[in-house]
């Protein structure tokens, strides 16, 4: 089931449900990128953290043959990791996704209790044109090359197992990295 971004504050993402998988989603568009983050009971610095009350957010990503794994780190927390496939996208006839052509574009990021489904935060932010460029290269690559589905399982996976700790994962394996201003969206 997907569920739609780009809700109010407060809001459910999907009246359908009450509860959220505990998880983190990235969906690009040619407008704008949108991270969902999902966990039971965001703590009061989370929250703080995502509207960028707490530092400046960092990004990295990692691409592998068949899987794009990106990373995040707001504020003082670890570091989130999340994979990307060009194949699990919502509606493969209207993509390739891309990225803006802008040098700057949207970032929003949203914060939600996965235990009631409610957007507790949404930062707004943007990567810079030395982060967006290799990335749009990478998603390029994905979209017009084939995917193999298992094979990104295990790409993924024994990215995992030789990096459990995700901070090492980014330190040790991401060839490319930003850091970027996180402000509360209205």
């Amino acid at each position: 089931m997907t569920v739609t971004f780009r809700p109010a504050l407060g809001q459910l993402y999907d009246p359908m449900r009450e509860r959220l998988p505990e998880a983190m989603t990235w969906r690009l568009s040619p407008q704008d990128v949108e991270l969902l983050i999902a966990v039971p009971g965001p703590t009061a610095e989370e929250v703080a953290a995502t509207h960028g009350r707490l530092g400046r957010a960092r990004f990295a990503f990692i691409e592998r043959p068949n899987v794009l794994v990106l990373c995040h780190r707001f504020g003082m927390g670890g570091w989130g990791v999340q994979p990307w496939q060009a194949v699990r996208q919502d509606h493969p006839d209207r993509y390739p996704p891309g990225l803006p052509a802008a040098e700057r574009f949207p970032i929003h990021v949203y914060l939600a209790d996965s235990r009631t489904g409610r957007v507790l935060a949404h930062g707004l932010t943007s990567w810079p044109k030395e982060f967006a460029a290799p990335l749009q290269e990478a998603i390029e690559r994905h979209v017009a090359g084939p995917q193999d589905d298992a094979a990104a399982d295990v790409e993924l996976e024994e990215l995992l197992q030789r990096y459990p700790d995700s901070g090492r994962l980014v330190r040790d394996r991401a060839p490319f990295t930003c850091t970027a201003t996180l402000v509360s969206a209205p």
